[in-house]
């Protein structure tokens, strides 16, 4: 599913516009995961026009720590193991197609971890 590639303007009616385009986006994305009954929440950036978006769709929101500047050496550790997960099956063929077949196996689509996104 693509990002949409819209910018709230300064006209109120227009950014309440983006602001149900972008609900609607997150909608459509828990459906299309078939998330809708395992309750999910949403983890953004603290940007204004991505909480207004949550709170429309409904769905609870989670700020990013890192965002807020609250890095702590709990999340330092806890981002270094995933860094380490990540680049095992990045590294490693074999337990890259591991992945890929039980991702088959358990009928979920195929996915590639990521680790780090570029949020401005």
């Amino acid at each position: 599913m693509g990002c949409p590639k819209l910018r709230p303007s300064d006209s109120g009616y227009e950014q309440q516009s983006y602001w149900r385009h972008m609900a609607e986006v997150l909608k459509k994305a828990v459906d299309e995961w078939k998330l809708t009954e395992k309750e999910p929440a949403v983890v953004t950036d603290n940007a204004a026009n991505m909480s207004v978006a949550v709170e429309i769709a409904g769905y609870p929101h989670v700020r990013c720590f890192e965002s807020r500047g609250a890095a702590c050496p709990q999340t330092t550790k806890c981002r270094s193991r995933i860094r380490r997960i990540c680049t095992f099956f990045y590294r490693s063929t074999s337990a890259a197609e591991a992945l890929k077949r039980n991702q088959k196996m358990l009928g979920l689509p195929h996915h590639k971890l990521i680790t780090d996104v570029v949020v401005r």
